[in-house]
Formats: C-alpha cells, sequence, structure tokens
C-alpha cells in the first residue's frame, strides 16, 4: 500500500512538473511575442518619425530653394534699374555736352560776325 501510495505520489509530483513546465512555456512564449509586438511597434514609429523628419527637411529645403530664387530675382531687377539709371545719367550728361557745344558754337559765330562788322567798319 505504501509503495501504491509513494507510486501515486510520484505520478501526481511529475504531473505537477509538467504542468509547471508547461506554464513556464506558455509565460514564456507570451513574453517572447509581446516583446516582438514591442520591437515592431518601435520599428514602425521610428519608421514614422524618418519620414516625418524627410518631409521637414525636404519643405525646409523647398523654402530656401524659393528664398534663393526670389533674392536672386531681386538682385537682378536691382542690377536692371541701376543699369537704367547709368543710361539715363550717360543720356542726360551727352545732352548738357551737346548744348554747351551748341552754345560754344554760337558765341564763336557770334564773335566771327562781330569781327567781321567790325571789319566792314573799318
Amino acid at each position: 500500500r505504501e509503495r501504491e501510495q509513494a507510486k501515486v505520489k510520484e505520478e501526481r509530483e511529475r504531473e505537477q512538473a509538467k504542468l509547471t513546465k508547461l506554464k513556464a512555456d506558455e509565460e514564456a512564449r507570451i513574453r517572447s511575442e509581446q516583446e516582438w509586438k514591442a520591437k515592431m511597434t518601435a520599428m514602425e514609429k521610428a519608421k514614422q518619425d524618418a519620414a516625418a523628419k524627410e518631409r521637414r527637411e525636404a519643405r525646409q529645403a523647398a523654402m530656401e530653394e524659393e528664398q534663393r530664387v526670389a533674392k536672386e530675382r531681386q538682385e537682378k531687377r536691382l542690377e536692371e534699374q541701376r543699369k537704367q539709371q547709368l543710361l539715363l545719367e550717360e543720356e542726360k550728361r551727352a545732352e548738357e555736352e551737346k548744348r554747351k557745344a551748341e552754345e560754344r558754337r554760337q558765341a564763336a559765330e557770334a564773335r566771327r560776325e562781330k569781327k567781321q562788322a567790325a571789319m566792314e567798319e573799318e
């Protein structure tokens, strides 16, 4: 009878050990699955963060390019205005030179006529 009880006890302990191992295995599987899910979630978040960063950088680059182009246009406009201003000043100077030359010519003509008149009078 004792042997029978010992056998039953041993059988019960083996069953208990099997159950304990099954429970530990199940807990390990669940933990592993949770870790895998957490890793996948972290990877997905990292991917989304990287995509967002890329979009931000692209927007920033586009803005900088727009500003560069606008600045170039403004510089070209200013350069064109400076050229126009120089042309106007050159035109004014040429007109002034022409006017002075005409005045000198008229003055010389008047002196010649005066000299001619004086000679004729003599």
